[in-house]
């Protein structure tokens, strides 16, 4: 007999029994003393099958789904049936189980993905990111700041360049630029030499944040004119947004100022 075979046999040995014992995988287990292979495949199986079975048990699962759950299992596995009680061979048994029980457990690891997620801050992309503050932030201008609500976004929302703590207010606003109700985005207003606001985003919110660690490298958007950038040792992308009517000089004005009057 081949590997795959045995490996198909020992599906049914669980992590920790004495299932080794059954006279129908003994011959397999005796194999894994002379495969080093098989070995190791049925040691990385065994580890798989504790681990989620620990995470399945951390689960929350809702009464009602429970319900559910345990309603499904006694339709589909009601118990042995009188030929298998009579031959006394539990590997059968245990293989339908399985095969019962995955379906399950693969919902559950799918609920506890979707639980891990739904606690975490959702992930975007750049160019979502800003079609976002596009849409949002189509006129920069004061009152349309000043109709923010309060930043509450439960996250560091300082700004990692310190020299733009010269060019903005120190109470910061908040946005939701993924529109799931909770702030991602904290926006600090810019008065002078150009009108215009700095946001600063949740840490890892984007997947693909730019690769410049200053506003001068990444390209410039338009309507209105923005550029973002991810600073040094940061993990909080800024993007920087001018009234629609600026242009590249009134940036490269807002830049000077910031950057090369701080560090001549």
């Amino acid at each position: 007999m081949d590997c795959p075979h045995f490996l198909k046999q020992l599906d049914a040995v669980f992590p920790g029994s004495e299932d080794h014992e059954d006279p129908g995988v003994r011959e397999a287990v005796a194999h894994l003393s002379e495969c080093e292979s098989c070995a190791r495949e049925f040691q990385a199986r065994g580890e798989f099958d504790r681990q989620i079975a620990v995470r399945i048990r951390d689960v929350p699962v809702p009464p009602e789904a429970r319900e559910r759950l345990l309603q499904q299992l006694s339709r589909t596995n009601p118990g042995p049936s009188p030929a298998s009680t009579e031959s006394g061979s539990r590997r059968p048994k245990r293989l339908r189980l399985w095969k019962t029980l995955a379906p399950i457990a693969a919902v559950l690891v799918v609920g506890l993905i979707f639980y891990m997620r739904r606690d975490t801050e959702s992930h975007l992309t750049m160019t979502q990111v800003q079609d976002s503050v596009a849409k949002q932030f189509a006129d920069v201008t004061f009152n349309q700041y000043d109709e923010l609500p309060d930043f509450t976004g439960g996250f560091d929302a300082a700004i990692d360049d310190g020299r733009w703590n010269r060019v903005t207010n120190s109470n910061p606003r908040g946005v939701d630029l993924d529109e799931d109700g909770k702030q991602d985005a904290a926006v600090y207003w810019m008065n002078s030499p150009v009108q215009g606001v700095l946001l600063v985003l949740s840490p890892d919110l984007v997947d693909d944040p730019p690769s410049s660690p200053s506003p001068r490298g990444p390209a410039r958007l338009y309507n209105p004119v923005r550029v973002a950038w991810l600073p040094r040792d940061s993990k909080k992308v800024h993007i920087c947004v001018l009234k629609r009517d600026g242009d590249d000089s009134d940036l490269d004005r807002l830049l000077r100022y910031v950057i090369d009057a701080m560090t001549a």
